[in-house]
């Protein structure tokens, strides 16, 4: 295994150290340390973050310089940062390291070259299960006291914390690029869908106006054309998703009427509360004009009536528009199977649903598209809700353009 070196150690001032030393005399040491390394590195799922908060421990409350070496894909062992204490000399690595270092990746066990009594280096393998990822080097000056088993203990303890720190930002890390890809992948069969079914529909439009058929077959008609639909429907909220989780989407504002768009879109679902059996009221004081990108606006409104509908039963929608000077509030409220309140957060979650319900054409992004697009517009969106009781959403906009152009 070759051995890379890398840059000049970062020079930490040691500010913990004499608290920790007077714990240490009434035996709290190693565990104030062991909670410091658990409050400090388990919130961290970045690698580059998780790798300086390790140096901060090892030197503000352990030794005087640590090196860590991580090995790379091509098996290579690489320093990834070393840290000396700001008021100790600089400090050279030690005798034999390479070996040292390959005999502690192969044994798996921290190093023993030196006798306890006079240990100036302590190496120790960053080892999680089955895993090893690399080792931690201590260094500790002759003014300071030689690493006895409870600094050796707790440099173990830190080694263990660091492990699961850098495993964690890798598995974080795979989870990200997992997710870009899939978003990637949503992306392109959107786009690849989007011209076919389009022409599609086109195709059939053109036959119920050119065609005298009979009415059984135009009912069919009718009903392949609201499939193709409800597929184009389906494969933008797909390409909608993948454009919003990766930030690619610009707010166009301009003046709305709020109370304009909803009677809009519940004219324009008209046949679909029809079929659904559900009756859709609105109230509303009259126009409410906010500063708004209104293509967005009308995929939250569409959105939120599309999931009264999908989970109302059959009961009616009540729709409402509120507004004072400086906000407008737009609430839709269904009669249907209601939503328990541990599930109150995680319906906003992608691919995410309330129920099983019309799951063969939920892609459980509908509420998710709904919150990206209000937070972006600097709004909220709540649910009040319970089991048996309907729920009601309601989102609050700002209606001045200053407070989102400014974001």
């Amino acid at each position: 295994m070759k051995l890379v070196r890398s840059t000049e150690p970062t020079r930490v001032h040691a500010t913990r150290r004499s608290r920790f030393e007077e714990a240490s005399e009434a035996r709290d040491f190693p565990f104030a340390f062991g909670r410091m390394l658990a409050r400090t590195l388990a919130p961290l799922l970045n690698e580059e973050e998780a790798i300086a908060a390790i140096g901060q421990l090892a030197i503000g409350d352990l030794a005087d310089a640590c090196w860590v070496h991580l090995v790379g894909e091509d098996g290579e062992l690489r320093l990834a940062a070393s840290w000396e204490c700001d008021d100790a000399p600089s400090l050279p690595l030690p005798a034999a390291y390479e070996a040292r270092l390959t005999t502690v990746l192969h044994t798996r066990q921290p190093d023993s070259t030196e006798q306890e009594a006079a240990r100036t280096f302590l190496i120790i393998p960053l080892a999680l299960g089955q895993n090893i990822s690399g080792t931690m080097t201590f260094a500790f000056l002759e003014s300071s006291s030689p690493p006895g088993s409870i600094k050796a203990a707790m440099a173990e303890d830190l080694a263990i914390h660091a492990a699961a720190a850098i495993e964690r930002s890798r598995v974080h890390a795979c989870a990200l690029n997992a997710l870009s890809s899939r978003d990637d992948s949503f992306a392109a069969a959107a786009h690849e869908l989007g011209n076919p079914l389009n022409a599609l529909l086109l195709q059939v439009q053109t036959v119920t106006h050119a065609t005298r058929l009979e009415p059984s077959a135009m009912a069919r008609i009718f009903a392949m054309e609201r499939l193709i639909k409800r597929l184009a429907d389906l494969n933008r909220r797909m390409l909608d998703s993948s454009r919003l989780a990766a930030g690619q989407f610009e707010l166009r504002l301009e003046d709305v009427d709020l109370t304009a768009l909803v009677q809009e879109v519940l004219a324009n679902n008209a046949e679909q509360l029809a079929w659904s059996k559900c009756a859709a009221s609105l109230s509303s004081p009259g126009p409410v004009v906010g500063r708004w990108d209104r293509l967005r606006l009308e995929q939250v409104v569409s959105n939120l009536i599309g999931n009264a509908m999908k989970y109302g039963h059959g009961e009616p929608i009540s729709v409402s528009v509120e507004a004072t000077a400086n906000l407008a509030r737009l609430s839709v409220r269904d009669h249907g199977i209601g939503i328990g309140a541990k599930d109150h957060e995680r319906i906003f979650d992608r691919f995410e649903r309330a129920a099983p319900v019309g799951a063969s054409t939920s892609l459980g992004l509908g509420l998710w598209v709904v919150r990206q697009i209000v937070s972006a517009l600097h709004g909220t969106v709540q649910v009040e809700s319970r089991l048996g009781g309907g729920a009601t959403f309601t989102v609050e906009l700002p209606r001045a353009a200053s407070n989102v152009e400014a974001g």
